[in-house]
Formats: C-alpha cells, structure tokens, sequence
C-alpha cells in the first residue's frame, strides 16, 4: 500500500475523503476535535487561532501562514514567524503556549517575510541554552544558509547565527531528535522541511500549502522540478496510518494541516498541470499561447486565483519557465 501510495497513479488517494484534515481543518476554524487532535487549552486572539495537533505540538494560524511549536521539558522550538508587523502579536500568543517554559530554537524553512519577518521579536522572546559564542537572552536561530544570505541582503528579518550547507541537519532536543532537510530549488533554494519523527509531524513551509498552486519564487531559486522533488520527499517522510488517512501530521506553510494523501493529492495535481505544460512547450507553443489553453482549468476552482500575491498565471509563467529551462538542459547535454 505504502509504495503504491507514492506513485504518480493517484488511484490510492484520490478515491480517498481527508478524514484527518477534515478534524484539522475544523480545529484551525475555532472548533478542535478532541478524538483527532486534543483540546485546545488556551484561547488566540485574532488574527491568529492555532490547534493542538500532539500533546506536544500545536500550529499557529496567523495571516502569514502557519507557525509550528513543538513543546517538552527543555522549552519550545518554534518554526517559522510572521511579518514584522505581526511579530509583538505572535510572541504573545507563543507565550500563551509555551508558558513558564522558554523559547530555546527557532528555525525557518524560507526566507519570505511571511515566514521570517517577525525573526528578531521571535528570538528575542526567547533563551537559548548557553554556548560558549551565541547570547543567552536569545533562541538559538537556524535556516539554510541560503536563507542567511538571503535576509542578509533583502533586511527583511534578522537573519540566524546559524546555517547549514549540507542536504540536512539534525539535533537532539525535547527528547526528539529533529530533522531539517533541504528541498533544493523548490518553491526557493532555501527551503527546509523540518522533521519531528517522535512527535510524527512534519512542517512543510512553502513547499506545500493548502490554498493555492504552489508558489515557485524563480527569482530566488525556486522551479517546478525543485518543488516536485520536494512534495515526493515530503510523501517519503510522511506515514499513513489506517485506509491511508490520518498517520504523521503534515503541517503547510498556509491552509489547514493534513496528511500523507493530502500532500499526495496535491502533488498528482501539480505533476499533471506541469505535463500538459511542457506537452504544450515541447510543440512549440509560446507562453501566451499556453495560457490560453487554460491548462490548470480543471484545478482552477481549488487552487486558482486571478488577483492577489499569486496568480494562475504567474503559477502558469514558472511551470512554463521550468520546463523551457528543462528542454534547454537536455538539448545542450545531448550535443
């Protein structure tokens, strides 16, 4: 079941009703399923609700996006934050949360103001475990180091002490030991999935999401094969538990939380989408003329949008951009 589960043919998971992300989805609207996820112990003010997902682990739901806090006798590693604008408000519903305990990691899975604009009222909330070259009277702060350089360069959050270059990093807290594993040029060339495997939750960031087609930032390293690549090592991570529903949780950068089908539902449709696009690519067809044909129409009702931050089109533009840059690559390597 489990490998046939990660194959492209969808028959497993699209005959499949979320069950899971149905409780979770009900949960971030204000009303938790206490069978599915726990009560919800304490009360957000808005714009921010959040759900208790584990006993140790709840999700932040602000106008950014989601933010993840794991809990345990050491303190809270949190993940992700907001924009700037919003970071007094975030720290004191994580307050709330964390309680008498301290703030002691925060980890970012891009460098988007969404995701880390709030960084430095974050941190500064917090307290890390004393090293002999980092202040105590901050969270320790990690990301990828493209993210570093990212935030370093743009200002728009404080940017971590600490980064790693390799294709992951681990560390033991809470009793956990915590993955964070590159998704290289998926929705940007920062991302991290951050793997929490004995609380069984995995937080996505940008690579998944639950309101849009995914959003492929081009202009900072993102591409439609990167961000496949992640969803597949997304699916990888995650384990369904009975009639492939429910099992690890499965937390996006916006939108309700889920599960395995979720993710795979999701990652079927943008597998689709990118084939008939580079179908329409490899005959010849211009951007224009790919657009169209409305190739996303049957998704559109779901995942579109004609105005805001992230279009059809401009998701249309990046597949396209992809895919051309793709062929190029194969042309040039068969020379």
């Amino acid at each position: 079941m489990k490998s046939r589960m990660k194959s492209l043919s969808g028959r497993s998971v699209r005959a499949c009703v979320s069950v899971l992300a149905g409780c979770f989805g009900a949960a971030l609207a204000g009303t938790a399923s206490a069978a599915a996820v726990g009560p919800l112990t304490v009360s957000a003010s808005p714009p921010f609700e959040w759900v208790k997902v584990r006993e140790n682990f709840y999700v932040v739901s602000g106008p950014d996006g989601n933010v993840a806090v794991q809990l345990g006798v050491d303190g809270a590693v949190v993940v992700d934050t907001q924009r700037a604008a919003l970071g007094a408000q975030l720290v004191v519903e994580l307050k709330k949360i964390v309680g008498q305990g301290s703030i002691r990691f925060l980890i970012n899975t891009n460098g988007d103001p969404g995701h880390a604009g709030a960084n430095e009222q974050v941190r500064s909330a917090g307290r890390q475990i004393a090293g002999p070259m980092l202040p105590e009277n901050i969270a320790a702060h990690l990301a990828h180091q493209n993210v570093v350089l990212r935030l370093a360069q743009s200002g728009e959050g404080a940017y971590p002490a600490e980064s790693y270059i390799t294709d992951f990093y681990d560390f033991y807290f809470n009793e956990e030991g915590i993955k964070v594993i590159h998704a290289p040029a998926a929705h940007s060339n920062g991302d991290s999935l951050i793997h929490f495997p004995r609380s069984d939750v995995v937080v996505a960031g940008e690579v998944w999401n639950t309101l849009t087609y995914p959003v492929i930032d081009t202009k900072n390293g993102g591409s439609i094969q990167g961000e496949l690549d992640a969803l597949n090592r997304l699916i990888d991570i995650t384990v369904p538990r009975e009639m492939q529903e429910g099992g690890t949780v499965a937390v996006p950068g916006r939108g309700r939380v889920g599960d395995e089908s979720d993710v795979a539902e999701y990652r079927d449709m943008v597998t689709i989408i990118r084939d008939r696009i580079k179908a329409m690519a490899d005959k010849g067809m211009t951007l224009q003329q790919v657009k169209t044909a409305k190739p996303t129409q049957d998704y559109d009702a779901r995942w579109g949008a004609t105005s805001g931050p992230w279009t059809t089109d401009m998701f249309i533009a990046a597949v396209y951009e992809g895919v051309k840059a793709q062929r190029s690559q194969r042309t040039g390597d068969a020379k």
